[in-house]
């Protein structure tokens, strides 16, 4: 139970490391479930909900597998325990609770894959892909003007003077300021 006090402090302390947190609240309910605070049914409740929940911020969040992979023990954990065994014909399928657990561990490794995949790829959005694209000079003066670029009008700089209709590369952005240098392609 202190672990999971512990956890959820961690968490609050430092918002966004995500696995304190969710091994704080695992082990919250698990310890408060031990020590007979809660009764079986709300205690397997809460890990089932906490599970759901966890499984779904995964999908929302950067945390590259945590929040799925604690989830899914969450789930199992809470399915395990939802139901007091003594009563007859009432009991827990382990097939069942053996799917989940694979289906939980196997989203959150996709998901981590995911993330780990879409380093090494270009950006495709945002201010960041403009770097590397090629454009036209609509207008100039001295080493500052205007060129169009994806389909736009920017205002751009340029270490050297540039004339109507040069190529340009563009090699940063400053704001709405495009850093270019003329290209050696024609067209």
């Amino acid at each position: 139970m202190m672990v999971g006090i512990y956890g959820l402090i961690f968490e609050f302390l430092t918002p966004g490391t995500l696995v304190p947190g969710t091994i704080g609240g695992i082990c919250l309910l698990l310890g408060l479930y031990a020590l007979a605070l809660l009764p079986v049914s709300f205690a397997g409740l809460g890990l089932i909900i906490l599970g759901v929940g966890l499984t779904v911020a995964e999908a929302h969040s950067p945390s590259f597998g945590a929040l799925g992979v604690g989830g899914g023990i969450a789930l199992v954990l809470g399915a395990t325990i939802l139901f007091d065994t003594d009563i007859p014909g009432l009991k827990v399928s382990w097939s069942v609770l053996g799917a989940i657990a694979v289906a939980c561990l196997a989203l959150g490794l996709v998901i981590a894959r995911l993330a780990f995949i879409s380093r090494w790829h270009d950006v495709v959005s945002g201010g960041e892909q403009m770097i590397g694209i090629s454009g036209k000079v609509d207008s100039w003066t001295g080493i500052s003007g205007y060129v169009i670029a994806h389909g736009e009008r920017w205002k751009a700089v340029s270490t050297e003077p540039l004339a109507v209709g040069d190529r340009v590369k563009v090699t940063g952005r400053d704001g709405l300021t495009l850093e270019v240098v003329r290209s050696s392609q024609e067209g």
